[in-house]
């Protein structure tokens, strides 16, 4: 399934950009190229539905939140919905509660087998996942990553990625808003 996609990497600089696109294509994923922003990703969902933004822990943070704002933001599927991961080598539960809470999807830590990365990244493929918007927060359906209540979700979706026909939205769900009156 890797085979079918891509991975696009957002790295501090590029010896670690390229030694990660070896690193992916070990797992046997598609394509591997640099992070040239979210419009050449837009761009790329036409030839390529299901890319996978990996980003390095070293990257700058300005930048890391930047680029997931800018993607769970975007107003096309298969970019706002596309799966992001960092790789890391900190395992420590502090550091993947702060990257969950940006918006990632998983956090891989490394060192780590091609076989174990192969299995992490496949997991975001061909299932059930559900995603809600609750005020400054879009990512992973974790009630205790989310400040606030129930109350405070704006949207549920739950989506499932497929290398193939790309990302689609099983489900979608709003808040009803109020009228004052």
């Amino acid at each position: 399934m890797l085979d079918h996609c891509a991975a696009i990497h957002l790295a501090p600089h590029r010896d670690w950009s390229t030694r990660c696109g070896e690193i992916v294509r070990g797992t046997g994923m598609g394509e591997s190229c640099l992070f040239l922003g979210v419009d050449d990703i837009a761009r790329r969902v036409r030839k390529t539905p299901v890319q996978f933004l990996i980003i390095s822990y070293k990257t700058d943070a300005a930048d890391i939140e930047q680029a997931i704002a800018e993607v769970r933001h975007h107003r096309e599927t298969g970019v706002r919905f596309m799966p992001i991961i960092v790789f890391s080598r900190d395992s420590s539960a502090a550091t993947a509660v702060h990257f969950l809470k940006m918006g990632c999807d998983d956090i891989i830590t490394f060192p780590c087998t091609l076989d174990y990365l192969a299995e992490r990244l496949s997991n975001q493929l061909g299932r059930r996942i559900d995603y809600v918007h609750a005020g400054d927060y879009f990512g992973l359906d974790r009630p205790n990553l989310r400040e606030g209540d129930e109350e405070d979700i704006v949207e549920r979706f739950t989506v499932q990625r497929d290398p193939v026909h790309g990302i689609k939205i099983l489900s979608q769900s709003k808040k009803p808003t109020r009228h004052a009156g």
